[in-house]
């Protein structure tokens, strides 16, 4: 039993697919918190200082807000909070599908379950939002608490928000989209056979194509290259930065471009390595059927 199934049956569904997907939030923080203040050139050290002291908190209440929404306090009677959350968590309550779900609620849990990820993108980039209005809201609040609030601080702390805040939403919100579709593939597909089976056709629903996902890597490459430039010149035209600072992104945007490109081919391959089976299956006689099916527009028409 994987992570992922013994969350579900502890908890809910969503919550273990929102628990997994998570991780890609903390790392936009990061690179959330690079881009932002490598572009401060006056009142460095405080600043950082208070990003540093808040950012923990910051990431904090937003991860257990997201955490309630998809469903973390199911087990206290408290269910997750849109209706087709509690949906999908009803019909995989247990671990397994619950195939004496009649037909029409079978067809909605698949309409449901071909919108999961975008629904989960979208919760990431509100509480990815949020975390960035925590942030400067925690560090105005200490700066008012000392008495060293000033306008200057006030427009740095804009800055620092705004630009960190339009990091985090691209790159958790893909990240969260690019997680989600791979984790809960496997469930999509397998109602969609349980449709199959009871003569009921649908036509397989694709949320994005694949110019998108690869778009999104030529977003990260200039996200990267322009916060490095961006430290480099700040640690030219203001020596009290460190070249650890340069040193640290630069080794976690490695981490970061390599998990992304990772999670996204390995989506593409798996579609394509499943169109591979199931045709040499289908051309030897068999009875077969697609244990992964795609979320992309390209493929969805092969599918059916």
């Amino acid at each position: 039993m994987n992570i992922f199934e013994w969350l579900n049956r502890k908890f809910s569904y969503t919550f273990a697919l929102c628990f997994l997907t998570i991780f890609g939030g903390w790392m936009s923080a990061v690179f959330g918190y690079y881009l932002g203040t490598s572009f401060i050139l006056s009142e460095y050290q405080e600043m950082h200082y208070l990003a540093v002291k808040w950012l923990p908190l910051s990431v904090l209440i937003p991860t257990l807000l997201h955490y309630i929404t998809f469903g973390f306090l199911t087990p206290l009677g408290i269910p997750a909070i849109l209706k087709p959350l509690r949906d999908i968590n009803n019909a995989f309550k247990g671990g397994t599908l619950n195939t004496s779900l009649s037909n029409d609620e079978l067809q909605v849990l698949y309409i449901q379950l071909s919108h999961l990820p975008m629904y989960n993108m979208i919760a990431a980039s509100l509480f990815g939002t949020l975390c960035g209005f925590a942030l400067m809201g925690l560090g105005y609040y200490d700066m008012v608490i000392h008495g060293t609030l000033t306008m200057l601080k006030i427009k740095i702390g804009i800055k620092i928000v705004t630009i960190g805040v339009l990091v985090v939403v691209v790159l958790y919100g893909m990240s969260t989209y690019l997680l989600t579709e791979i984790i809960a593939n496997p469930h999509r597909a397998q109602v969609y056979q349980e449709l199959r089976r009871r003569n009921i056709h649908i036509y397989p629903r694709g949320l994005i194509g694949l110019r998108i996902k690869f778009s999104f890597f030529i977003i990260l490459m200039i996200i990267t290259l322009l916060t490095f430039a961006a430290m480099m010149e700040q640690h030219r035209l203001y020596e009290e930065t460190r070249y650890i600072n340069i040193l640290t992104y630069f080794f976690v945007s490695i981490v970061a471009g390599v998990f992304l490109m990772y999670i996204n081919s390995d989506s593409v391959m798996r579609i394509l390595d499943e169109m591979g089976i199931v045709t040499k299956r289908i051309s030897s006689g068999e009875d077969t059927w697609f244990r992964v099916m795609s979320y992309e527009r390209e493929f969805a028409e092969i599918e059916f």
